[in-house]
């Protein structure tokens, strides 16, 4: 791992016009934590009369790691970072039918895994007294998944399994904005996030079939409140964020099958940072408070580290 971002910070360097005057490195570990409200409902034949009940949940597990190079330019507001990582994901899938006395009909549950290979490209651009702002920052990233592994295990009854390989890319752009107070510890921070994923097809090992590609388009507005808190490296943001989902599925002979969804959380975010390059902590939550998978909560902790 270590040599394949040396040659990508070499080729980055040589690349860019701009030249590179020094490279911070940093390493950093995601944990993600999904819970997803029970869904339960209830079908009935054309005649009225009960067929069956459906009770489904999918709880879901991502940790990521990620080492990268964060390049000065000879522009002092540009950077460019390079990265590499590897992402696995678990996603309990609880699939359950019902008779009418309650007794199980099916179960369709299953574990699947996902366990991706990343290389990518960053770019960081710092704009200062933007829109009244004191700055703007605009973080973009394209990243390839040279490699996903999926697989399934822990099979119901009526579960099947899979296992394959297949690859994909990510675009992701976010851009953050700090306003200040008339109190020095207290900031207005907006921010817009778009993100782009594309996962392709891939042949199933275990069935003989071929899964369809996917595409997910994330739209996000935020309006978070942050205070620097009077302990040393901390600091704390809330506030309100919007969020647009596009995912589409396409099999090899057919358009794009398109679901569109929008929520908003409730937000909460405590940073700590070393007040020289170090250690660095997040624990984030993000809870639905109102329009698609109602009362679903995500929590994400971080810790990273400069040197």
């Amino acid at each position: 791992m270590k040599k394949l971002i040396n040659i990508g910070s070499i080729v980055l360097c040589g690349f860019v016009s701009l030249g590179c005057n020094a490279t911070d490195w940093e390493l950093k570990h995601d944990f993600k934590y999904r819970e997803t409200a029970v869904k339960s409902v209830i079908e009935h034949h054309d005649d009225g009369s009960f067929d069956k009940k459906k009770l489904s949940e999918k709880d879901r597990f991502k940790s990521e790691t990620l080492l990268s190079a964060t390049n000065d330019t000879l522009w002092q507001p540009l950077e460019w970072v390079g990265r590499v990582g590897y992402k696995f994901e678990r996603k309990n899938d609880i699939k359950l039918q019902f008779k009418q006395d309650g007794s199980l009909k099916k179960n369709k549950s299953r574990v699947e895994y996902q366990r991706t290979q990343l290389i990518g490209l960053g770019l960081i651009y710092k704009m200062k007294k933007l829109a009244g702002s004191d700055r703007w920052v605009l973080k973009t990233h394209a990243d390839s998944f040279y490699n996903i592994d999926y697989d399934a295990s822990h099979l119901g009854a009526d579960a099947k399994a899979y296992s394959g390989q297949g690859s994909g890319y990510e675009f992701k752009a976010k851009l953050t904005g700090e306003y200040s107070t008339s109190s020095h510890s207290w900031y207005i921070m907006p921010t817009l996030d778009y993100r782009h994923r594309y996962a392709g097809s891939f042949t199933d090992k275990i069935n003989g079939k071929i899964k369809s590609k996917e595409l997910d388009q994330r739209f996000e507005f935020g309006l978070f409140v942050s205070w620097i808190m009077p302990i040393d490296g901390f600091e704390l943001m809330f506030g309100p964020m919007w969020q647009r989902q596009n995912e589409a599925q396409q099999q090899s002979d057919k358009t794009w099958q398109w679901q569109d969804q929008e929520r908003t959380f409730a937000h909460i975010k405590l940073e700590y940072e070393e007040p020289i390059p170090g250690f660095e902590m997040e624990i984030e939550i993000e809870h639905v408070i109102g329009g698609a998978n109602l009362n679903q909560t995500k929590f994400t902790v971080e810790f990273s580290y400069e040197f």
